[in-house]
């Protein structure tokens, strides 16, 4: 499967709806097979290793959230994509989880702990509002120059309640079927058929 996802940088949320949508839509991979992962922490000084935009040899940046897409496969594990990574595009969880999240103990506990929300990717596609009003700075101008598509509006879609960015980082709060908040994305199995089976049961409804 030959995929060329849409990449701007700084607005990843944003990129993985797109690469959500365009695995469904143009390569026929079923909801159930596809989530997004946010990343953030209650400082919001959320460390993601093995990212291009590092300075850093091991490729740590500090960012306030970050967002990735995960592919469900068949044969147990899932694929991650991650358009600001240097690793493989896309690469194993198990690869990422170990090169991206927790390259060494004594590394993760310079920081914070993180949290993990996973997301449905029908939920997420479906619900998910944004006016980028976040990456405005104060004198009103674009923090970095957004994408080329419109905002995403749930209304547009029909897709129920909204999925704000604001809602999605929110470090304890629960956002009903479709997403779960993780215990630090400690193991290797993430919760596909809870996340996406209830997304499914809600949506066809």
């Amino acid at each position: 499967m030959e995929v060329h996802p849409l990449h701007t940088p700084c607005y990843c949320e944003e990129n993985v709806c797109m690469l959500l949508n365009q695995l469904h839509d143009s390569h026929n991979v079923p909801w159930r097979d596809l989530a997004a992962l946010f990343i953030t922490s209650h400082t919001r000084l959320t460390p993601v290793w093995r990212q291009a935009a590092s300075q850093h040899a091991n490729g740590l940046v500090l960012w306030d959230y970050h967002v990735v897409a995960l592919h469900r496969q068949r044969e147990g594990d899932c694929l991650v994509w991650d358009m600001d990574s240097t690793l493989l595009l896309p690469c194993s969880w198990h690869a990422y989880r170990s090169a991206a999240l927790f390259p060494s103990e004594a590394e993760v506990a310079r920081f914070a702990p993180r949290v993990f929300r996973m997301v449905s990717g029908r939920a997420l596609t479906s619900r998910f509002e944004s006016d980028r009003s976040h990456m405005r700075s104060e004198s009103g101008g674009w923090s970095a120059p957004p994408p080329p598509w419109p905002c995403f509006e749930c209304a547009a879609r029909g897709g129920g309640d909204p999925l704000t960015l604001e809602a999605l980082l929110r470090v304890d709060a629960d956002l009903g079927p479709g997403t779960k908040l993780l215990e630090q994305a400690a193991s290797n199995q993430l919760p596909w058929e809870e996340v996406c089976g209830e997304a499914e049961a809600t949506l066809a409804e």
